[in-house]
């Protein structure tokens, strides 16, 4: 079993192991130690490139401008084509009266940080596609070129729209 090899390879005592819901691309895991619980995500390193390193690096971000719990990234890798990100296990709570007052409060407060442009330090992956960052002096252009019109030829290249259709979106989009 490939999930044995890498329990040997991260060194964890791993004594049950729960398939958890954690998306369509990879799969997901809470592992059971004598020590913790770990969040453990897996999937074939050639079909997403760094896939666990950027997020590992865009959780950590997030980290330093939230007070969210955001869980800590414990390892990430790649052993035998079998890319993997560890994570700390948090425990789903239970929400309170004014869970969704704190949580509106405290994504106002992170789109509070500012930088001098919009976007990233590296691209990264919004599901299974490749996500462009390209820094840009205002959204607008960030939305446009680095989220919007992505998609728009994605749609293009799978003959789901039409070079009408791309034109008309460049121009909406850029208007």
């Amino acid at each position: 079993m490939k999930l044995n090899h890498l329990f040997k390879q991260l060194n964890l005592d791993v004594s049950h192991v729960e398939k958890v819901h954690g998306g369509d691309i990879n799969e997901t895991y809470c592992l059971h130690t004598t020590k913790a619980k770990f969040f453990l995500k897996i999937n074939i390193a050639k079909q997403y490139p760094d896939m666990f390193l950027k997020e590992a690096n865009g959780l950590e971000t997030l980290r330093q401008h939230t007070q969210f719990p955001i869980p800590k990234v414990l390892d990430h890798g790649t052993i035998n084509n079998l890319q993997y990100l560890l994570l700390e296990w948090v425990d789903k709570g239970i929400p309170s009266t004014d869970t969704q007052f704190k949580l509106g409060a405290g994504i106002a407060k992170m789109h509070q940080v500012s930088q001098d442009y919009f976007g990233f330090e590296e691209d990264n992956y919004i599901g299974s596609l490749l996500q462009t960052n390209s820094p840009k002096e205002d959204w607008a252009a960030f939305y446009t070129h680095c989220r919007i019109l992505p998609l728009v030829k994605l749609l293009r290249d799978a003959n789901t729209f039409s070079k009408k259709m791309l034109k008309k979106q460049k121009n909406t989009a850029l208007h």
